[in-house]
């Protein structure tokens, strides 16, 4: 057997027979697909079945829900190729010979991992180009990298690995609900050392179309997952990897860190400080990466802007009236927590020029501040804008004399906008 290819399967019915018919048609002749159902509720089981009586290479394994770490470990443990290939029940490969291809590439180069370019889909449009972070999900040439000049966590699934390495170096997914595959495939890659790199897309890879989850367990596992490749960065003195995953998460999953601050989780506390202390500034500099003078994930400073706005809504139900001074960005972040988090009743939004186009955010009247001198007394004006034009705003509030107003502080609108992201 050359390949076995591993496929998770949990309540994916609409997308499994694209993804099983991608596999079946591939034209490397000596492969088994292990399709281990995850407890699925739907009719995913029923399609495996069908598929099982129909081609002899498929084996089904039906177990209770495990997740799909340990669904990806049992294929793991029964499988029987030269090479494991692993795909996700929704996605699929977009050409019949990928296989075929990865095989002889990985033969013909003797290297125990073998993979090619990304395709991902979001609402059917295939993108082929990324961003400079991403940029490494394509490959340029065809030729045999060394790990330590690619150091990227990313997008497993289009690899086949040796099967035999895998086995000898005890690896295995860490069992967390989510962020398990840049673990397996960072060690992979390490105990490999070297791989070889096709220009060829070999997985088309389904992404935007299902929300996330922010359950307080799934946010502990996926700060698990960046520790563990902090700390084998570190290890490995992978400088470029080390960087990318802070950035990763400053810029992508800061709303996890978020999340756990505002609910006091004390085991999220626990592992962002175990982050914090494994972020060697050193290998930040190395990457000449910006986030070298970065702050800390300061878990007591989401603690005091919390505070803070608890302080802020009770001073506001001292007044009869509130107002939200700005219609922007801010003003709508300030709008949507106050609805969504407390009882303070908006009176309005006030905005020094109005938009001919809106009238209102959420079913609230904006005025011009100058129709509303009846309040000038009496309510009070939360300035919500950004920063850089808080000034210009409180021109107008002396200029017209308003008695009671509130500068919402950088930390204030951080935190609300924030808490609106996570909700």
């Amino acid at each position: 057997m050359k390949i076995s290819i591993i496929i998770p399967v949990y309540n994916i019915e609409q997308h499994l027979e694209e993804c099983l018919d991608s596999v079946i048609k591939q034209t490397l002749p000596e492969k088994e697909i292990i399709c281990i159902n995850d407890g699925s509720t739907d009719d995913s089981l029923m399609i495996l079945k069908r598929y099982q009586n129909r081609y002899d290479n498929i084996i089904v394994i039906d177990q209770m829900n495990m997740g799909v770490a340990k669904a990806r470990n049992k294929g793991l443990e029964i499988a029987n190729g030269e090479y494991a290939a692993f795909m996700d029940p929704d996605d699929y490969y977009p050409e019949n010979d990928i296989l075929e291809n990865l095989y002889k590439l990985a033969k013909e180069h003797d290297v125990r991992i073998c993979g090619g370019s990304l395709l991902m889909l979001q609402n059917e449009k295939q993108i082929t180009e990324f961003d400079d972070f991403h940029n490494k999900l394509k490959f340029e040439e065809n030729k045999i990298i060394q790990y330590q000049d690619y150091q990227f966590q990313y997008a497993y699934q289009r690899f086949i690995f040796q099967l035999r390495m895998i086995r000898k170096n005890d690896l295995f997914f860490p069992n967390y609900i989510r962020y398990q595959d840049p673990p397996f495939f960072v060690r992979a890659m390490i105990c490999a050392g070297k791989f070889y790199g096709t220009a060829k897309i070999t997985y088309a890879y389904r992404f935007g179309y299902k929300a996330l989850s922010l359950r307080e367990e799934i946010i502990i596992d996926v700060l698990k997952g960046f520790l563990d490749l902090l700390i084998l960065s570190g290890r490995y003195n992978m400088a470029y990897l080390h960087a990318n995953v802070v950035q990763d998460i400053h810029n992508n999953y800061y709303q996890y860190f978020f999340k756990g601050a505002i609910s006091e989780n004390k085991i999220i506390e626990n592992i962002m400080a175990e982050i914090n202390r494994e972020i060697d500034r050193s290998l930040l500099m190395k990457a000449g990466s910006s986030y070298q003078h970065m702050p800390e994930f300061n878990y007591q400073e989401v603690k005091a802007q919390k505070i803070a706005i608890n302080n802020l809504t009770m001073k506001l139900k001292s007044y009869p009236y509130v107002f939200i001074y700005g219609a922007g960005g801010v003003g709508k972040s300030v709008i949507h927590y106050l609805e969504s988090e407390t009882d303070v009743i908006i009176s309005g939004v006030a905005v020094s020029i109005m938009n001919d186009n809106v009238e209102a955010i959420n079913n609230i009247s904006i005025s011009q501040i100058n129709k509303l001198e009846d309040y000038y007394e009496d309510a009070v004006f939360i300035i919500s804008v950004l920063p850089s034009i808080q000034d210009e705003i409180m021109k107008e509030i002396v200029k017209r004399n308003i008695k009671h107003y509130l500068i919402l502080s950088k930390m204030e609108i951080e935190f609300m906008y924030w808490h609106n992201e996570v909700g």
